[in-house]
């Protein structure tokens, strides 16, 4: 292993702190996440749907209509 110099030391240790604090805010956004999926659950808001229209939503849109085509299809299927 290459030995450091003190620059190089301290863009070491400076990025590593960078990144637990980017940690920590990661697991804070994330559960921020949980407690407003578990409010729109507790207000009678079906969940999954919610996701299932994110995950569409964030899709390009021919992709999206695609998938929905395809949902389509299968549900029609499994009547």
């Amino acid at each position: 292993m290459q030995n450091l110099n003190q620059d190089e030391k301290q863009i070491l240790k400076n990025s590593i702190d960078d990144i637990e604090v980017l940690e920590q805010q990661k697991q804070s956004i994330s559960d921020e996440i949980k407690y407003k999926f578990k409010d729109l659950k507790d207000k009678g808001f079906n969940v999954d749907t919610i996701k299932k229209a994110r995950k569409l939503l964030e899709a390009p849109e021919g992709k999206r209509e695609a998938e929905q085509l395809e949902l389509e299809m299968y549900i029609e299927i499994l009547r």
